[in-house]
């Protein structure tokens, strides 16, 4: 019924593979676990080796094809009608997990989101920016996520049916890090999926230092920059995107550029805070306006007005 789809890069997945193993084999769940390492670490690759046997497939890749191909590659092992796809640096909390999953695929939803949450923990100030960001912004509550359902899409947990997944690919233009996922619900939202939401939570447990957040950020933003091309500027994908929402409406009324010069006196500063473990998502989001407005600003067919 269910295949448990992990993309693994450079994250010890034992205990992951583990727990999942153990509730397919307490609970005589229907479920199969492919993994596919997409040219980790040689480090990791030997690490993880104990985790091979939990596994009904293990593949390994020798160049790594990014978070977008990698997903669609799940394709050609599957043996199930339905797919789960999990990161590989989250945490099972319930031991009914899977089962939750299973009951709801009953229902007959072809997309089925199951939510994550952070680590309660407070880490280290270097670690502290995701964190935080995570926390307060991604993780939310059920009744939240149901309230904008493609907006609340994430893709560290969820399933989909393998038929709708075939017929709407990730799109593989975006070979790097950053915002496949809002393209993915987008492209699912325009083909009318539905997007059913449910509690089955699962811990984000791996911390990324602040400067790598930050390099990941920008990319991202890049990348939502590409999305905004790829979609000719559908004001749908627009209204879902707060960053978007915000700089076209700063835009329409004529205060970005002035925004954008203010910003531009102290962005290295904000940028300096952010690194150093300030967990001010104000200034995360200013930080974020002035990279995205630079980067619009730097394409000539892009006018500030």
């Amino acid at each position: 019924m269910l295949s448990i789809c992990i993309p693994i890069y450079n994250v010890l997945v034992f205990d992951l593979l583990s727990s999942l193993r153990r509730q397919i084999k307490e609970q005589n769940l229907d479920c199969e676990i492919i993994c596919i390492d997409d040219n980790s670490t040689e480090q990791i690759k030997i690490q993880n080796i104990t985790a091979i046997a939990f596994t009904d497939q293990y593949i390994q890749l020798k160049r790594n094809i990014g978070r977008s191909a990698i997903r669609n590659l799940f394709l050609d092992y599957v043996n199930q009608p339905y797919l789960l796809f999990l990161d590989c640096d989250v945490k099972i909390q319930d031991d009914s997990f899977l089962a939750n999953y299973l009951s709801a695929i009953e229902e007959n939803h072809g997309l089925i989101c199951g939510g994550h949450e952070y680590v309660n923990l407070k880490p280290e100030k270097k670690f502290r920016l995701k964190w935080n960001y995570g926390r307060k912004r991604e993780s939310k509550s059920i009744k939240e996520r149901q309230k904008k359902p493609q907006k609340s899409f994430m893709p560290s947990n969820f399933v989909i049916k393998k038929d709708i997944l075939a017929e709407n690919l990730f799109d593989t233009r975006l070979s790097q890090y950053g915002h496949e996922d809002t393209l993915f619900a987008y492209n699912l939202g325009c083909a009318e999926i539905k997007f059913h939401h449910i509690k089955n939570h699962v811990e984000i447990t791996d911390l990324e230092l602040n400067e790598t957040y930050l390099k990941k950020t920008e990319q991202g933003i890049y990348n939502l920059k590409k999305i905004l091309e790829f979609t000719k500027y559908n004001p749908q994908l627009i209204d879902n995107v707060s960053l978007l929402r915000f700089y076209f409406k700063s835009r329409k009324n004529g205060s970005l550029l002035i925004i954008y010069l203010i910003l531009g006196l102290f962005f290295n500063r904000i940028r300096k805070k952010l690194q150093n473990g300030s967990t001010s998502l104000f200034l995360f989001d200013l930080y974020k306006l002035a990279y995205f407005t630079k980067v619009m600003k730097a394409d000539r067919n892009q006018i500030i007005k």
